[in-house]
């Protein structure tokens, strides 16, 4: 995949959403691709996707990328879930069950490269 332009556009949610889980805990380290950050808790790392409300959309190489991804995902589209999310890992602690299949607000947020 190809590193975006330095201007690369972010979604306008992002600093809340990235504020939200440091104020729960997570450490929060922004990326450009393969998703917006990674964020750990306890010893478990997440890939992080931020998207602006609910119908922005995965780009074409957000796509391809989570289809082959092996491990966990999340996308957060606004801050309750954000503080969802961040309660979940928290109440996991350091156990290393990863949060797949898990749901926000009746989505799986996760598939672990398993396909929704």
């Amino acid at each position: 995949m190809r590193r975006p332009p330095a201007n690369a556009m972010r979604d306008a949610n992002e600093s809340d959403i990235f504020g939200a889980l440091r104020m729960h805990g997570l450490s929060v380290y922004p990326l450009d691709l393969p998703a917006d950050a990674i964020a750990g808790y306890g010893g478990i790392t997440y890939l992080v996707e931020v998207k602006n409300g609910p119908k922005a959309t995965l780009t074409p190489t957000q796509e391809t990328f989570l289809e082959t991804w092996k491990g966990d995902h999340i996308i957060l589209r606004n801050l309750d879930e954000a503080i969802e999310f961040a309660r979940a890992c928290r109440k996991r602690g350091s156990v290393t069950i990863p949060l797949l299949g898990q749901s926000i607000n009746g989505k799986i947020i996760m598939n672990g490269g398993q396909g929704e």
